[in-house]
C-alpha cells in the first residue's frame, strides 16, 4: 500500500514538473529570441537536450534501431524536434508567449486527426465536437478581436508547429512499441539536433 502511494505521488510530481517546464518554455523562448535568431536558439536548445540524453545513455544504454527503422526515426526527430522548434521560434518572433502556448495546445487536435487519417483510429461524436471547439478557438486567435477581423500570420506558423509536433506522436508510436520510450526519444532528439547543426550561431 505504501509503495503504491509513493508511486502515485511520484507520478503527480512528474506531471507537475512537466506542466511547469512546458509552460515556462514559451516565456524562455521569447526571452532567448532577443539575442538569437529562431534557428540558432533551436539549435542550442537541442544541443543541450542531446547532451543530457547522452549522459542518460551512459548509465542506461539505449537500443539501436534496426536498419529498416532508421528512416522513420530520422523523420520523427526532424518533424518533432527540428521542424517544431524552428516553426515555434519563428512564430514567437511575432506572437506573444501566451498566444503561442494557446495555439500549440491544439496539438491534440492535429494528433487526433492524423491518427484517424493515418492510423485508422476512430473518433467518437463527442471527440469531433471537442475538435470543433478547439479549432474555433484557434481561428479566433488567428483573426484577433479587432473590428476589421485582421488575420495574424504568426498564428498560421504556430499551427504548423502544432501539426509538426502531432506528426511526431504518430511517427513515434510503432517505434516506442519496439524500442521503448527512452531509446526512441533519445534517437529522435539526436536526429533532430543533427538536422539543426547547420544553424549553429
Amino acid at each position: 500500500m505504501g509503495r503504491a502511494r509513493a508511486l502515485q505521488w511520484t507520478v503527480i510530481a512528474a506531471a507537475f514538473c512537466t506542466i511547469v517546464l512546458w509552460s515556462t518554455a514559451f516565456v524562455a523562448i521569447r526571452a532567448g529570441l532577443r539575442s538569437y535568431a529562431p534557428a540558432e536558439l533551436a539549435t542550442m536548445r537541442f544541443l543541450g537536450a542531446s547532451l543530457l540524453f547522452g549522459v542518460l545513455a551512459f548509465f542506461r544504454p539505449v537500443k539501436r534501431p534496426e536498419t529498416r527503422d532508421w528512416p522513420r526515426m530520422i523523420l520523427t526527430g526532424a518533424m518533432g524536434f527540428a521542424m517544431y522548434a524552428l516553426l515555434l521560434n519563428t512564430g514567437e518572433t511575432r506572437a506573444s508567449a501566451g498566444m503561442a502556448s494557446f495555439v500549440i495546445s491544439t496539438v491534440p487536435v492535429f494528433t487526433a486527426l492524423f491518427a484517424a487519417m493515418i492510423l485508422g483510429e476512430r473518433i467518437p461524436a463527442f471527440g469531433w465536437m471537442g475538435l470543433g471547439v478547439s479549432i474555433s478557438g484557434a481561428a479566433l486567435l488567428a483573426f484577433g478581436a479587432t473590428g476589421r477581423c485582421m488575420f495574424q500570420p504568426a498564428v498560421l506558423i504556430l499551427l504548423a508547429a502544432a501539426a509538426a509536433q502531432a506528426m511526431f506522436f504518430i511517427l513515434q508510436k510503432p517505434l516506442v512499441s519496439r524500442y521503448g520510450a527512452t531509446s526512441t526519444t533519445s534517437w529522435a532528439v539526436w536526429a533532430g539536433t543533427a538536422c539543426l547543426l547547420p544553424f549553429l550561431p
